[in-house]
């Protein structure tokens, strides 16, 4: 339970880092959602959008939890030991891959060859969010491939709000072929939402679009781009019994969305791998991870590949989401 205190505390997070898929917004005031976990009696703080210098403990008083208390997840390293500090428990959950645009290492000559190999069939722009391109945007989603099987709640951002961003890699026959979309995570740095592929999109697209955006907010004066998360899979070893089951039980994910795959495309940019937490105010238990894979969909998506794939294993690709 977070101690407290007579009068406003200092700020615990003094660089006011927040969990992955939570934004900076225009609005002059923080809006978030939860969703009740069964088993365990706790609530998950799932999404968040905070005004400009807005921090975590604005929204953990505003929001009251019931008697369970609060549970977050993908959070960075400074701000898990922060909640640590305050009575919370953490446990690794996966990694996140960062550059750091100021200072990149010179491209692979492997990934330079994928990119022109990509940009012979378009160009990659930003796009306006205007009407059409919102519709377009809506119907490329749910048409891209995994667009139709079941999807991952509530774990990342899957409308292209006003704050966002979203590049394109358009084909010269005019189509779309993939899109990447991008949330403000704070003054400096931008993190990946969504990496939408056409099924039919040839090789090298994903690889030119990300290599354009790369490049586009390097030249913007930001500091950090997050290509985001690979779920269940450590930069460090696992510190507990639930980091370690949900290291075993991720071993599936390779089988339901290719996780390896994943791994390997956001490696091609050499990212700094940085660790990521799921904390809880009230402890960590079996409960809350049943809790976890169940409302994020991840048992539904396992169902769902058991029944159509038998135990194949999928084809290489690049996710629809971070």
């Amino acid at each position: 339970m977070r101690e407290q205190h007579p009068e406003p505390a200092p700020n615990p997070f003094p660089d006011c880092d927040l969990p992955l898929s939570w934004y900076r917004t225009r609005r002059d005031s923080a809006q978030w959602e939860t969703v009740p976990l069964p088993l365990s009696g706790q609530t998950w703080l799932t999404l968040a959008s905070l005004p400009p210098g807005g921090c975590l403990q604005e929204v953990l008083p505003g929001a009251r939890p019931p008697r369970g208390g609060w549970v977050l997840r993908g959070c960075r390293h400074n701000t898990a030991v922060a909640l640590e500090q305050q009575g919370w428990s953490k446990a690794l959950i996966g990694m996140e891959a960062v550059l750091p645009l100021q200072a990149s290492s010179p491209l692979r000559r492997s990934l330079k060859e994928l990119i022109r190999r990509g940009l012979r069939h378009g160009a990659v722009a930003e796009l306006s969010r205007s009407a059409e391109n919102l519709e377009h945007f809506a119907a490329f989603r749910d048409r891209s491939r995994h667009g139709r099987e079941p999807q991952l709640r509530h774990l990342f951002q899957n409308s292209w709000m006003p704050e966002f961003r979203i590049f394109g890699f358009e084909s010269h026959a005019g189509g779309w072929l993939g899109l990447l979309m991008l949330s403000p995570h704070g003054e400096r740095d931008w993190h990946v939402e969504l990496m939408l592929r056409h099924p039919g999109a040839p090789v090298g697209i994903m690889e030119a679009l990300a290599d354009h955006v790369h490049r586009s907010l390097a030249g913007e004066g930001f500091e950090r781009w997050s290509l985001g998360e690979i779920p269940f899979h450590y930069p460090l070893a696992p510190d507990n019994r639930f980091s370690r089951t949900a290291r075993q039980v991720g071993k599936l994910g390779n089988f339901i969305y290719n996780a390896r795959g994943l791994r390997r495309f956001k490696g091609k940019f050499d990212p700094h791998w940085e660790p990521l937490y799921v904390c809880a105010s009230q402890g960590l238990s079996w409960r809350l991870f049943a809790d976890l894979m169940v409302q994020s969909g991840y048992l539904t998506l396992l169902r769902h590949r058991l029944l159509h794939f038998g135990l194949t294993r999928p084809q290489r690709r690049v996710a629809t989401a971070k």
